[in-house]
């Protein structure tokens, strides 16, 4: 998705369908606040979206009465971080 230009930016649970168990075959689903990225901008964003309990701290720290903070599709990876920390401990990270 990152190598194609996409940043999802609402990464949950909710938003991971499992489509096959053998083999394992995964889709993302709800592209609704995704955003593309051309290859040769170096894009930043500044809305705050995506669900709380999954975003990552850059997110989390805009506001919308004060200067935003840039942040890149890199957040994907921290949503990540915590559906899979959910998936082997049973609770959410925060």
């Amino acid at each position: 998705m990152h190598q194609e230009g996409i940043a999802h930016r609402d990464l949950k649970p909710e938003n991971i369908f499992v489509v096959s168990m053998s083999p394992v075959w995964v889709k993302l689903g709800d592209f609704g606040i995704s955003k593309w990225i051309p290859a040769e901008a170096t894009t930043t964003f500044h809305t705050q979206v995506s669900t709380p309990v999954y975003s990552a701290p850059e997110v989390l720290g805009l506001d919308s009465h004060s200067e935003a903070s840039d942040y890149t599709n890199s957040v994907d990876i921290w949503s990540l971080g915590c559906v899979i920390y959910e998936l082997l401990v049973g609770e959410r990270l925060f």
